[in-house]
């Protein structure tokens, strides 16, 4: 016997042979990860298409380099997959938020859920929008192919094709917009400062002079004279 197993053998005439070994050193446990439970002092590394596996939940990570397909996805090239389809996954951690590290921008972000989303944005049960001085919220239409730009805001009755908007544009300026049964109702400020209801100008006190005569006896600039009937 050579290596490091050492012992003797005797023979006692018979059909039987005795050996004694001993095991005279080893290194395998600290050589290997335990199939128990182990910790190792180094990384792990996978070959490319091949990963972690569970077998009560199939994939559990697993480093793509081509040939991996899932139905809806046209990619999986050069990526980790990380999650299984057959059981539910649990991201554990402390009280303190998880992020997502970008290396290319060497900049960390804050991936949201449920316990901080509401510090970036309104819960579709509703909120109020905060800032300290103006632009609050602006909504902007960056389509630059069409000259008919702008941005608008829809309040809509659930269950119904009924609307109201409230935005913006190039051609209609500023605009209040409420649609009824089918019917459409606009008011508006063109981008000549000029409020109209359904295309017509609304009469007000800084230009009532141009359509009706004043207190002054005028039409525009134009004197407007009674004579009384004889």
């Amino acid at each position: 016997m050579t290596g490091a197993v050492t012992g003797s053998g005797s023979f006692d005439g018979s059909a039987n042979l005795s050996i004694t070994t001993t095991l005279e050193s080893h290194n395998h446990d600290d050589s290997y990860v335990n199939i128990s439970g182990d910790t190792m002092t180094g990384n792990l590394y996978f070959s490319d298409n091949s990963g972690v596996y569970s077998s009560k939940g199939g994939m559990l990570a697993y480093v793509a380099s081509s040939g991996l397909s899932w139905t809806g996805v046209t990619d999986l090239s050069n990526v980790v997959v990380l999650g299984t389809v057959s059981t539910s996954a649990v991201i554990r951690s402390s009280t303190d938020d998880l992020y997502h590290y970008n290396h290319n921008e060497g900049t960390r972000y804050k991936i949201l859920d449920a316990l901080n989303y509401s510090s970036y944005a309104l819960p579709l049960s509703g909120g109020i929008l905060s800032k300290d001085g103006r632009n609050i919220l602006t909504i902007h239409d960056t389509n630059t192919s069409t000259s008919n730009r702008g941005g608008w805001i829809k309040f809509s009755s659930e269950g119904t094709s009924n609307y109201l908007a409230v935005g913006i544009n190039t051609t209609a300026g500023s605009f209040f917009e409420y649609i009824v049964n089918g019917t459409t109702y606009t008011l508006k400020i063109d981008n000549y400062g000029i409020l109209s209801y359904q295309n017509n100008p609304v009469i007000h006190s800084g230009n009532v002079s141009s359509y009706a005569i004043t207190s002054r006896g005028y039409i525009g600039t134009t004197a407007v004279q009674a004579n009384s009937a004889t």
